[in-house]
């Protein structure tokens, strides 16, 4: 049933009807409605058309948890901007992955030095005063 249910969620999502799905692939209301709520199944190249259609992959729709659908479903909904700062989040953190701990102080080993040697600048931070 979880075909169903994703086509039912991607067709709401875009304000579309099983009208109008039905008419863009040359189905009735009727067949669309059989196929949301599970009691039948569209031939294999319509689950393609569907894919293409929705710009989701065929795994998505089918309810497969591949890397691919927790992608897809990590990114759903957000900007291109902030689907950039994740993948800066994400480069950040396999970066912090390959740094060695520091055994010493039980500090993670990291620095205020980047990955390419500059000085990493943290918006809010106080320039340290030295007393004397």
């Amino acid at each position: 049933m979880i075909f169903g249910e994703k086509l039912k969620e991607l067709r709401e999502d875009r304000g579309l009807r099983q009208e109008d799905i039905g008419a863009l692939f040359g189905f009735g209301k009727s067949t669309v409605s059989q196929w949301e709520s599970g009691k039948s199944q569209p031939e294999f190249d319509i689950v393609v058309k569907l894919a293409d259609f929705f710009k989701v992959s065929i795994d998505y729709l089918m309810g497969r948890n591949t890397p691919a659908v927790i992608y897809e479903n990590l990114i759903k909904d957000l900007t291109e901007e902030e689907v950039m700062s994740l993948c800066e989040q994400a480069d950040f953190y396999r970066y912090r992955k390959k740094i060695p701990q520091d055994g010493r102080d039980g500090s993670s080993g990291l620095t205020d030095i980047d990955k390419d040697g500059n000085k990493l600048k943290f918006k809010g931070q106080k320039k340290r005063q030295t007393g004397t």
